[in-house]
């Protein structure tokens, strides 16, 4: 029982809510999105979402997105360990411009894992019209949803909604 009450303890001030107003009025401006999708798309659409992001997108918006990081490398297949599952994570990533070999055999895995979101969420916010146009075609994508303060140039595709913080493009 101690060592319930310790790992609790520890974990608390990790599963504190956000009170910081800036991550606050990020999130409720993410929320807006999840609510516009939910309202006003198919419920096959497919959204593509920064990688980076973690979880929240499907409970909310309670459409499907591309995935993320964490579920092409790791939560997507570890669960169910069928290795096209896996490879079809390895496709994504690679497909978004990381090169995996990279970030082998390194000895700092938590900097490496750094490493990897930032050159992804990179990746991811510079891309075209034309890499957008693509990643339609190729994947079925509906929609890509842009944080504004991240994206190095807004591609010049139809916008489907938009607040101060986010913006949806209609895939072409």
């Amino acid at each position: 029982a101690a060592a319930v009450a310790v790992g609790a303890l520890a974990w608390a001030p990790q599963a504190a809510p956000i009170r910081d107003p800036a991550e606050l009025e990020q999130a409720a401006s993410f929320r807006q999105v999840q609510e516009w999708a939910q309202a006003n798309t198919p419920v096959d659409s497919l959204f593509m979402l920064d990688p980076t992001l973690l979880y929240g997108w499907r409970e909310v918006s309670k459409r499907p997105s591309f995935g993320t990081l964490r579920e092409w490398l790791y939560s997507g297949w570890t669960y169910n360990t069928r290795a096209d599952v896996f490879r079809k994570g390895l496709e994504r990533a690679r497909w978004l411009g990381l090169d995996m070999k990279r970030y082998l055999n390194t000895p700092d895995r938590t900097a490496t894992y750094f490493r990897m979101t930032d050159e992804a969420r990179r990746l991811y916010n510079s891309m075209d019209e034309l890499r957008l146009a693509k990643a339609a075609a190729q994947f079925g994508i509906s929609f890509f949803v842009f944080d504004r303060q991240s994206a190095t140039k807004l591609p010049t595709l139809s916008i489907a909604f938009q607040n101060e913080r986010y913006i949806v493009l209609a895939a072409p």
